[in-house]
């Protein structure tokens, strides 16, 4: 009994100190505050070389956009999921226009490839890249789906057409030994 109580604390100190250790490799990365945030996002959109004018603004509007998914998350707690993800979906994109709006077109376009190249959850990196291959390999995918269906709908033409010349070909026939059968009465 001694032997499992003293295995099983063991165990326990080797997990807590591997979850210790992992999470410091990942530079103890927690749930960043709204200030973090803002800061974080304007460090990104350095490379936009925003005016001042356009900093004030884009700063304004995610400050807002901060203030309006606290509210959302806290309206839908634990509510219809797909129905909040339809309302934040509407606010990315009601965003995203304020965003186009702010910023000149060259800047825009840099600003949607560096959202393209983020993570899943908004983080660089990485799964960011992974993120990007899948999105190639999925429209490899549909492209290499509709090149399929095309052919099969090609193959299915082709084979009703050959269908129509064998049944035209069978009435042809028919036709002749029906011809035949009644001259020969």
């Amino acid at each position: 009994m001694r032997k499992i109580m003293f295995l099983a604390i063991a165990m326990m100190l080797f997990i807590g100190s591997a979850m210790a250790q992992d999470q410091q490799q990942r530079g103890n990365r927690g749930p960043a505050n709204p200030e973090q945030r803002l800061k974080m996002r304007m460090e990104r959109l350095s490379q936009l070389n925003l005016t001042d004018e356009q900093k004030a603004k884009v700063e304004a509007l995610y400050k807002d956009q901060d203030a309006q998914m606290s509210k959302l998350r806290e309206q839908q707690s634990g509510g219809d999921r797909e129905a909040m993800r339809a309302n934040f979906e509407k606010m990315r994109t009601e965003q995203d226009a304020k965003m186009k709006a702010i910023l000149t077109p060259e800047q825009y376009a840099k600003f949607t490839e560096m959202n393209r190249n983020m993570g899943p959850r908004g983080g660089m990196g990485p799964r960011g890249a992974d993120q990007k291959a899948q999105g190639e390999v999925k429209e490899k995918a549909a492209e290499v789906k509709a090149d399929a269906t095309q052919a099969a709908t090609a193959t299915d033409k082709a084979a009703a057409k050959a269908a129509k010349k064998a049944a035209a070909k069978k009435a042809k026939e028919e036709a002749k030994l029906k011809k035949a059968a009644e001259e020969a009465k």
